[in-house]
């Protein structure tokens, strides 16, 4: 199944008096963590205080099905979402490939 990186970015625009649901994180991790999920959340990554943005790893077969459980749960609702598909590879990828 395709990996993809998901940009997280603060929604511009939003007032202080908007109130988004709360994430159904626990509910998240139960129905898409597993090996057998279709859509697999992987993880989440948090940079440090001074970048807003977050990102998130997922295996899916597109980006859609992604942002689809992304608004089923509430993750992250503040946030617009750019599912990007990437390969992932390393040093060790390289010198294997000769």
């Amino acid at each position: 199944m395709p990996l993809y990186l998901v940009v997280h970015t603060p929604k511009p625009d939003v007032d202080e008096e908007t109130v988004f649901p709360p994430t159904d994180l626990a509910g998240l991790a139960r129905d898409h963590a597993g090996d057998d999920a279709r859509t697999r959340w992987l993880k989440t990554l948090s940079p440090d205080l001074h970048d807003e943005r977050h990102f998130s790893m997922w295996n899916a077969k597109n980006a859609d099905d992604i942002l689809e459980v992304m608004e089923r749960y509430h993750f992250m609702s503040e946030m617009d979402h750019h599912p990007i598909a990437v390969q992932e590879w390393d040093p060790q990828t390289v010198l294997a490939a000769g």
